[in-house]
């Protein structure tokens, strides 16, 4: 069956934010004269836990620190190539669009206005709106509900092993999407070990893909 849904993550999806997330790392880590390697710091933002074990004294001045940062930068931060072209093309096959990210709404909507693709998007779920972030399912399943969704029919597009795992609790078909800047940060093997259901190197490939099965 065709997707008529498509439900994307944000960060490292369809911003370059993981560049702007470790350059924003680096410089609080400095000094403290903590010096990590990049796909460290990707691993490393996901457990603020860990930051105390490096010898960060204060985890939650620092995690403040980050937000504070970033919220910065965040609105601006670049999209991937061809991020909008398709983002236009499936809004031309009539197919639905949300976000189910793990960033704050303000966050995230200041992004979206920034590059003025509000229109886009039928559902967006973020991080505050839900009690649980990903890889548990509950923010993909809430943009299902919002869009009345069927399983069968939805694909979530993400980066990372949290996407995929999410989006096998929900029950629907993953695009694990690795950008050519991606190799600094992950595992293309590590990623693919987490059973997506495709794997497209660039949207340019996604497109092409969603083009083929309508």
């Amino acid at each position: 069956m065709p997707y008529k849904t498509v439900i994307f993550d944000w960060d490292g999806c369809l911003a370059m934010s993981l560049e702007a997330w470790v350059a924003t790392y680096h410089e609080a880590l400095k000094p403290y004269e903590i010096k990590l390697k990049d796909d460290q710091i990707i691993a490393l933002s996901a457990d603020w836990d860990d930051i105390g074990k490096l010898g960060v004294p204060d985890v939650t001045g620092f995690r403040t620190l980050i937000n504070s940062r970033m919220a910065l930068r965040f609105a601006q931060v670049p999209l991937y190539p061809d991020a909008k072209l398709l983002l236009s093309q499936l809004k031309r096959q009539g197919i639905r669009l949300g976000i189910a990210t793990s960033s704050e709404r303000s966050d995230i909507l200041k992004a979206i206005a920034f590059h003025e693709i509000e229109g886009f998007f039928d559902s967006i779920v973020c991080g505050d709106d839900v009690k649980n972030h990903k890889p548990h399912p509950e923010s993909i399943l809430r943009v299902m509900k919002e869009l009345d969704a069927s399983p069968e029919s939805t694909l979530m597009v993400g980066d990372s092993i949290k996407d995929i795992i999410a989006a096998t609790k929900s029950q629907i078909d993953s695009s694990l999407i690795f950008h050519d800047t991606h190799d600094r940060y992950y595992s293309l093997e590590i990623l693919q070990a987490s059973s997506p259901t495709h794997t497209f190197r660039g949207f340019n490939e996604l497109a092409r893909h969603m083009k083929e099965v309508y």
